[in-house]
């Protein structure tokens, strides 16, 4: 697991450093928690501090953008117009779209986990 010091030196050296501020600590670190549940469904681990920059980054950035759209996050999402009707007051239809491996995550996130999802990247410990 990461530790909070991590996450935080990166949150306090971000653009949207006095965005981040506003958040309490514990919704800060809520939105790590998340983050770290999310990139590991794509990876198939959790982020820890020894892992590289990049994947670290790309947790933070995943954490920022929970915290930036939270209110967005349950809303009804993965739905596609099948379709509409306009005759009398008229009709929509929707079905659930498939949901990609990295559906969920930030672009930023998205683009920071593409060496480690594609293959071009061998991490290495020990």
């Amino acid at each position: 697991m990461l530790s909070d010091s991590s996450t935080e030196a990166y949150f306090s050296h971000h653009l949207l450093a006095e965005k981040l501020a506003t958040f309490s600590a514990a919704e800060r670190q809520n939105a790590v928690k998340i983050a770290n549940l999310d990139i590991c469904s794509v990876l198939g681990r959790m982020v820890a501090d020894d892992d590289p920059e990049e994947l670290i980054s790309a947790l933070c950035e995943q954490a920022i953008y929970l915290l930036l759209n939270r209110d967005a996050l349950y809303e009804a999402a993965n739905r596609e117009l099948a379709s509409e009707s306009i005759d009398g007051l008229g009709s929509r239809s929707y079905r659930k779209t498939a949901q990609t491996q990295t559906g969920n995550l930030s672009r930023r996130a998205k683009e920071l986990l593409t060496p480690f999802t594609t293959g071009c990247l061998t991490l290495k410990r020990g």
